[in-house]
């Protein structure tokens, strides 16, 4: 004799996939999973030296790296800049700062980040892309019914740059990526309320966001705007609350490195590209950089739009936050001589304006389909869906020859290989990588360390 019925099993089910609770922990476990198993893993790659850093604030209460041995400064190599006699880490600092309570705990239990590294980032890593997706998810509720919000956050976390970049190391990306969307949840919440009640959360949000990657500056003008357009007052406590933290921020910089702000963060940073066109062009619709080749389920949501349904009440600026604000940003990292970013896969430079694209997704999503047109769209939707998942979370995670692509023949030596149709990253096999390399020459010397 059954307990229950087969109906009443499956009115549990719905019962139970309709709670935003049990959502979210299937999706942080799903985002744990892929991280937890992901066979490329960048750990020795740019963040490398951000638990370090965390480390010596704890230890020595200094930024500075000088107390480390020369063979540890001779493995950070390009990691390391020389300032005023002194080594620093040349990438930003808010990552190493959120890692100071991991790093602590590590240091508890006597694990040393010369050689534990590759484990806590890994933890930090996996923290991150759980707290990511429950807040996409959070940010997809407010529009949409939990079974879309869920499919939403999922195919956005699994199908870009969040997983195939933020699955593999703990990226300055990851970081200001996460805060940025914070603000941006916070900031459509309080647009809806008659109060709002976020303002130095905000402030705090947007500033996290630049101090973990300069780049997320683009966002502030942005959201303020759009905040200011339903609550005045506290556009401007938000702005001051950033204002303040900047100015601490300068104030820190002109005391530890003698000018306005550190290196990585200046302007001048992200400008000199020969051919800003091309770059354009490659951040859009390259084979080995392209966002809308990577993740075309961007563009075909777009077939699904209806006119905004009434749960997309927002003020129209949020337009900037969807589109102005991603596409400045595009404009401004193509000014990057270096704008594929080296050994990356995919649009790694363009994951920061991704929770913009989200809201810009969530307008588009199809919540109905009760015409002959939008399940066409849905039907063309599910499949680059599918697509971009393969893309990103398959290859991107699960295909070492996808980051081998990079260095036979070196990216940075041959960057027209970017644009290279007949063997596309994001395709890239075992089989494929010996005909490429049989065709574009040798492997190369490895680096001497």
């Amino acid at each position: 004799m059954y307990l229950f019925s087969l109906e009443h099993k499956r009115e549990i089910i719905n019962t139970y996939l309709k709670n935003d609770y049990v959502i979210i922990v299937i999706l942080c476990a799903l985002a744990l999973l892929v991280v937890s198993t992901t066979v490329i893993e960048n750990e020795t790659s740019d963040p490398r030296g951000t638990t370090l850093v965390a480390e010596s604030i704890l230890q020595k209460g200094t930024i500075k790296l000088d107390h480390y041995k020369k063979d540890v400064r001779k493995i950070l190599s390009y990691r390391l800049v020389r300032k005023n006699k002194h080594f620093y880490y040349v990438f930003p600092l808010g990552a190493s700062i959120a890692s100071i309570p991991f790093v602590a705990v590590a240091n508890l239990l006597g694990m040393e980040m010369t050689r534990y590294d590759h484990q806590v980032q890994k933890v930090m890593t996996a923290v991150v892309a759980m707290l990511m997706i429950a807040m996409l998810y959070r940010l997809a509720r407010q529009f949409l019914e939990p079974g879309n919000a869920a499919l939403a956050a999922g195919l956005f976390w699994f199908g870009t740059s969040l997983a195939s970049t933020g699955a593999t190391a703990l990226w300055s990306h990851n970081l200001a990526t996460l805060f940025g969307l914070i603000a941006l949840d916070l900031a459509i919440r309080d647009s809806k309320a008659e109060h709002s009640r976020s303002w130095a959360r905000i402030g705090l949000c947007l500033f996290l966001a630049y101090f973990c990657r300069p780049t997320l500056s683009l966002l502030s003008p942005f959201l303020l705007l759009f905040l200011f357009a339903r609550h005045r007052l506290a556009a401007v406590k938000a702005g001051l609350v950033l204002a303040a933290l900047l100015g601490g921020f300068v104030a820190f910089s002109q005391h530890e490195f003698g000018q306005v702000l550190p290196s990585y963060y200046l302007p001048s940073r992200v400008s000199g590209a020969s051919d800003v066109t091309t770059a354009l062009y490659g951040n859009l619709f390259s084979p080995a950089r392209g966002l809308l080749v990577f993740s075309p389920f961007l563009v075909a949501v777009w077939l699904c739009a209806r006119r905004a349904p009434e749960t997309f009440r927002l003020n129209p600026l949020w337009w900037g936050l969807g589109l102005a604000w991603p596409v400045l940003h595009l404009i401004v990292i193509s000014r990057f001589p270096h704008w594929w970013a080296g050994w990356s896969y995919g649009p790694r430079l363009l994951m920061d304006v991704l929770p913009g694209l989200f809201l810009l997704t969530l307008r588009a999503w199809p919540t109905a389909l009760d015409t002959r047109r939008l399940r066409i769209a849905a039907a063309v939707l599910a499949v680059t869906a599918v697509f971009s998942v393969f893309v990103h979370t398959c290859q991107g995670l699960y295909n070492g020859y996808s980051l081998l692509w990079n260095a036979e023949p070196p990216i940075d030596q041959n960057p027209q290989n970017l644009f290279d149709w007949k063997y596309p990253q994001f395709l890239h096999t075992r089989t494929r990588h010996q005909e490429r390399v049989r065709e574009y020459g040798p492997k190369p010397e490895p680096p001497v360390n």
